[in-house]
């Protein structure tokens, strides 16, 4: 009796066991499967910014190094060992961005990493001696270049076993990794491998987007740039000129742009569309679709400034009322008046177009250094002129023939 209970209890630790170990199989498979689908999101989105980095400007860059740094000095924290990459039959410890894709295209195989591992991506720019135009990069000649050769790209095998394990990370590599700022640079988080990859793959996947968003905005300035040339005179060709690189600069924001270059785009964008507008009906009249669709394109990418550009205009081009007699004019107000009449009409100087300001804020009731203060507003409570002295009360406002 005692021999079969001691069996029984020997048949049912072993089940447990197999149960445990059933259990444990389940949790690395799934964890593996978990580590796998996350890194090849990761690795998409770093391809994704590779093939948009040519568009990237320099800032856009250093910010992709530093959280390259950030996110290569968590992995290694975790564990993770640099990997050698087969290509063409060699082992290398890097490779440029233009030779990765070529050599990924032929082998796929070189982003698999061994059993219980997951391969991870590095990627860095070497920018110096480059320049960015705007909408390529180029030597100190002048001469463009593939930036593609300037990344170097590197790999490291994490372990499956360590991905969702929790570290300490400093603020800084996290708000590096993001490319943003969501924590305290100078705290310290606990973070695991899993939570940095989320991180950095969202931060690339919307690094991509800008690069591409910028290097489409770039051109559309070049393209709104040669219309200007044609279709306004020179001087309010070259303040347009201006006014849609400082465009470009700020990133599109309308709102960023100087008070000149708000109200040069608000004005030149409206008689650029008013001509094109008569160019595309006299092409349609003559039949030629193709360059009515070029033209209405030109127009496309003009109606996007002309929203906000209006409103602008709008605002610049009248100087609004004193909320209180002889309250003084601001500076502010002043300019932006100075600057869209100096863009209505280029031909005239400064000092006429300022002293028809001043004498405009006169106009509209502010006070002005050197000139008599306004008028206060008049009571609307005035009685009518008296046209005789009757000597009846009230009567002195009423007509001859009303008077009794």
């Amino acid at each position: 009796m005692g021999q079969r209970q001691q069996q029984d209890q020997q048949q049912y630790a072993r089940a447990q066991q197999d149960l445990k170990n059933q259990q444990e199989r389940e949790r690395l498979d799934s964890e593996g499967q978990m580590h796998a689908a996350m890194t090849a999101h990761e690795n998409v989105q770093t391809s994704m910014l590779l093939h948009s980095m040519h568009a990237a400007d320099e800032k856009a860059h250093n910010d992709h190094n530093a959280a390259a740094r950030a996110y290569e000095k968590s992995l290694i924290d975790s564990g993770a060992l640099p990997a050698k990459l087969s290509i063409g039959g060699k082992l290398v410890d890097t490779i440029d961005g233009n030779s990765f894709v070529a050599a990924y295209t032929r082998d796929p195989s070189i982003a698999k990493a061994p059993d219980g591992y997951e391969r991870h991506f590095i990627s860095t720019t070497d920018l110096s001696e480059l320049h960015f135009d705007g909408a390529h990069w180029a030597d100190d000649s002048g001469e463009p270049v593939n930036i593609g050769k300037g990344i170097t790209i590197k790999a490291y095998d994490l372990p499956t076993s360590t991905f969702k394990t929790p570290r300490q990370v400093k603020g800084k590599d996290i708000n590096a990794a993001r490319r943003q700022k969501i924590v305290d640079d100078n705290s310290t988080y606990s973070v695991s491998p899993e939570g940095m990859s989320g991180l950095y793959t969202v931060g690339s996947k919307e690094a991509a987007e800008n690069a591409r968003t910028a290097h489409e905005r770039s051109l559309t300035v070049k393209d709104l740039q040669e219309v200007a040339k044609a279709k306004l005179d020179t001087k309010q060709s070259q303040l347009y000129g201006d006014a849609l690189n400082e465009y470009n600069q700020v990133g599109g924001d309308f709102s960023k742009l100087s008070p000149k270059s708000q109200v040069v785009l608000s004005e030149s964008t409206t008689k650029l569309i008013t001509s094109l507008t008569g160019v595309a009906r006299a092409q349609l009249n003559a039949g030629d679709e193709d360059g009515a669709k070029e033209t209405m394109r030109s127009i496309n990418q003009l109606s996007a400034l002309v929203p906000k550009a209006f409103q602008q205009k709008q605002d610049a081009s009248a100087l609004p009322k004193p909320q209180k007699p002889g309250q003084a004019i601001s500076k502010a107000n002043v300019q932006a008046y100075v600057d869209f009449e100096h863009t209505r009409d280029p031909n005239r100087t400064d000092d006429e177009i300022r002293q028809a300001a001043r004498q405009d804020a006169i106009n509209a009731g502010w006070k002005v250094p050197g000139a008599p203060n306004p008028r206060p507003n008049p009571s609307p409570f005035v009685a009518a002129p008296s046209t005789g002295n009757t000597g009846v009360p009230g009567q002195d406002q009423l007509p001859p023939d009303a008077r009794r």
